[in-house]
């Protein structure tokens, strides 16, 4: 199938019955970064989610968070200082 067909496919019968609310496209991922946080602190997390290249936040037991995030290179610098602002 063309790229084109694909596309419509999934626009006409995914997108449009609503079976996904949201997508999005990574193009060349240059960083990733795991981020386990041990006391796990709602205003943390709320914080946390306001970095748009956020993949994954998966509640794990003893009240413990994991985070993935993944980006470019000119984004690492700004995400790990944002992250150890609310961190430390």
């Amino acid at each position: 199938m063309s790229e084109n067909d694909v596309r419509f496919h999934y626009f006409d019968h995914v997108t449009n019955r609503g079976l996904v609310d949201a997508f999005y496209t990574v193009v060349r991922i240059t960083f990733r970064i795991s981020l386990l946080i041990h006391d796990v602190n709602e205003d943390v997390v709320k914080e946390l989610t306001r970095i748009p290249t956020l993949l994954r936040i998966s509640y794990l037991h003893n009240d413990k968070m994991y985070f993935y995030i993944a980006g470019q290179n000119y984004m690492f610098v700004k995400i790990t200082e944002f992250i150890n602002t609310l961190i430390m």
